[in-house]
């Protein structure tokens, strides 16, 4: 084939547009890609100028740009200089990259321009944009939320000192006394903090837990289908989900959140380079030697769980990156805010999950959680005894902060209980086993009255204790119902809680009230 049929069929069938123009802008040769793309018949663009195919709105300054290119004739790569858009023959724009090569002739100067229609990348960068935007903003909120949701905690505990010694002193005074007045205000002001706490927690997720079965692998497909479009290209995502995936009780926006954070880093540990992101989901039954070998987290028990594999073919990270990875604020990305991963472990945390890590330099990331299932075998406790056994008259009272341990001490002792004081889970479950506390195992009308460790509610739920529990806590009530789910909890006070309200909890518990 001679050399001229070979440039023209390679020029009518190259995959971009190509035009050929001269010295004043009118169109000489088109080829089917760009008569396509500008919706116009090839023969027609022929016929036209260059600045027919830009927007109205820069057609007059058009001329000066061309003049200028032909002054200094250089050849301009695809992708340099500025961003251009063209117009279709309907009047719609899109955006375009150009580039531009001068062609001399014996006669004169012509430029060959070839364009690429990059609509579908714009959009995918605005919508990758918009992606990492969302995220910012959602940790953003992560972080003012882990603050106020420290301080609320704090701030509660501090407030049933309040609460308590003001009660107290009130019970203590004469009738006719003057002092009753100051301290009533105290107590009305600390009512006035109690709900600022209150309205700090709501802020940080924790005063509402929006629980609802979710199906992990339909979240999954959506949110994939989302990422898919905005992910670098070279990243492949690849979807392994089980068949038969038992669902778990979660909030969705939670999980959502989870999901899209890690996903959203495996992309982003490919750094530009071609590689794959993989996502697993498959039902998991863990024995107690499975977790203690591979989850030192206390809130885990054996049964079903739902396991959630993400990992990529990135960079890895070494042992010591790896210990810092969930600590608030740190961050390896530069400009990053750094809470996203101890966001995903605190939002796994209140779900009773789990995550883990295992990352090797040059071989990648691999990221495993464990939520509990809905299944029937899940849970596995034994029924409570209703024998009956004679009455005992001492409270076991937990609370890991000193101030709120021995304020409700104080409140408790004032309404007339022996009470038996514990620091965590461990020292209850000792004080609670020795018979020499009047705590008895089995006994129908002791009241137990623990305050936020879960541990020391574990175990007597579910070895024959039919002890009435009594949750005290700053979050919300149908969060720690969810919590303590199966454990037969008799009744919940909310952080800060006055003597009344106290009184009124032991005595419902018992049956009493």
């Amino acid at each position: 084939m001679p050399n001229q049929a070979v440039f023209a069929a390679a020029f009518h069938d190259a995959p971009c547009g190509l035009i050929l123009s001269d010295v004043g802008g009118r169109i000489l040769l088109a080829n089917k890609a760009a008569g396509v793309m500008f919706r116009y018949d090839v023969e027609r663009l022929t016929q036209l100028g260059i600045e027919d195919l830009v927007p109205r709105r820069i057609r007059d300054s058009h001329p000066a740009l061309r003049e200028l290119f032909f002054a200094r004739p250089t050849h301009r790569a695809m992708g340099e200089g500025r961003d251009l858009t063209a117009v279709r023959s309907d009047g719609t724009e899109f955006p375009a990259e150009i580039g531009l090569s001068p062609i001399a002739s014996s006669d004169e100067l012509r430029v060959l321009t070839s364009i690429v229609d990059i609509s579908s990348r714009r959009a995918a960068e605005e919508a990758q944009a918009k992606l990492e935007a969302d995220m910012w903003e959602k940790q953003k909120l992560e972080s003012l939320g882990l603050l106020a949701g420290g301080v609320a905690h704090d701030f509660n505990n501090l407030l049933l000192g309040v609460f308590g010694s003001a009660d107290l002193a009130l019970e203590e005074l004469p009738k006719a006394s003057p002092v009753r007045r100051r301290l009533e205000v105290i107590r009305s002001a600390g009512k006035r903090m109690a709900e600022l706490a209150q309205q700090m927690l709501a802020y940080a997720g924790r005063g509402r837990l929006v629980l609802e079965e979710v199906d992990l692998n339909l979240v999954l497909r959506e949110l994939v289908e989302l990422l898919e479009v905005a992910a670098d290209r070279k990243a492949t995502i690849h979807l392994d989900l089980a068949s038969g995936l038992h669902a778990i009780r979660a909030d969705p926006s939670q999980i959502r959140q989870v999901l899209l954070n890690l996903i959203t880093n495996a992309v982003a540990a490919l750094e530009g380079r071609t590689g794959m992101v993989s996502i697993r989901t498959g039902n998991q039954y863990c024995d107690a030697a499975y977790l203690a070998q591979h989850h030192d987290i206390e809130q885990l028990e054996p049964g079903y769980y739902v396991r959630l594999s993400v990992s990529d073919t990135g960079k890895g990270m070494d042992p010591e990156l790896q210990k810092r990875i969930f600590d608030p604020f740190f961050t390896t990305k530069p400009g990053g805010r750094g809470l996203g991963l101890a966001a995903v472990r605190g939002i796994m945390n209140a779900h009773g999950g789990a995550i883990r890590v295992y990352s090797e330099v040059g071989r990648g990331t691999h990221f495993k959680l464990l939520f509990p299932a809905v299944h029937d075998e899940a849970t596995g406790a034994e029924p409570a005894s209703a024998e009956p056994a004679p009455e005992a008259a001492s409270l076991l009272l937990v609370d890991d902060d000193e101030l709120a341990r021995s304020m409700a001490a104080d409140m408790l002792g004032h309404l007339g209980y022996r009470v038996v004081p514990a620091g965590e889970g461990a020292e209850a479950l000792s004080l609670y086993q020795d018979p020499r506390q009047g705590v008895r195992r089995g006994d129908p009308r002791p009241h137990h009255a623990p305050h936020g460790r879960r541990r020391a509610v574990r175990a007597p739920a579910g070895r024959g204790c039919s002890l009435p529990i009594v949750i005290v806590s700053g979050y919300a009530k149908e969060e720690v119902h969810e919590r303590f789910a199966g454990r037969d909890v008799a009744g919940f006070v909310q952080k800060p809680y006055s003597l009344t309200e106290l009184k009124e909890s032991v005595l419902e518990a018992l049956g009493g009230g």
